[in-house]
């Protein structure tokens, strides 16, 4: 297609064979256009079609069978749920998971124990307060020291 006023860049075959591919070329549309269709593109199509039939035929029914037995309850048994359950306990990434998730719980609930304020404490920096224990230089150093430390 020409745009005025765009330079155009002559055109370089490709490599790869794509010549070969392309259909032939058709008659101009309008004003010089000229459209190409591949034949690659069918081959595509139905290389797609086979892949889907070939792709592992035993599947289809080792699927229907699942679905025969989901709807016959047959997974709905305490022994069939044993069963997967077993199975999931016995799989490597199931107990790291399961690991996880416990330390995860633990840890709420030591969160969740744990007050927002500890009395004691507030009780305590309020006696040093009284008494003028935060005055003293060797104090503030060292305060001033940790709060560095916790920062950064």
């Amino acid at each position: 297609m020409r745009i005025d006023g765009v330079r155009q860049q002559p055109k370089t075959p490709q490599s790869g064979g794509r010549s070969e591919m392309a259909g032939t070329k058709k008659a101009p549309v309008r004003g010089g256009d000229v459209v190409e269709i591949s034949t690659s593109t069918q081959g595509v199509a139905d290389l797609a079609a086979r892949a889907r039939v070939a792709v592992d035929p035993a599947g289809e029914s080792r699927r229907e069978e699942v679905r025969a037995r989901v709807q016959s309850g047959y997974y709905n048994t305490p022994e069939t749920r044993k069963q997967i359950a077993g199975a999931l306990l016995q799989s490597g990434g199931f107990m790291e998971v399961a690991a996880d998730l416990a330390q995860a719980k633990g840890l709420s609930k030591q969160v969740k124990s744990t007050p927002d304020t500890r009395k004691a404490e507030v009780e305590r920096a309020r006696q040093r307060v009284s008494s003028g224990f935060y005055q003293d230089p060797e104090v503030r150093r060292s305060t001033a020291e940790r709060v560095v430390d916790q920062l950064g």
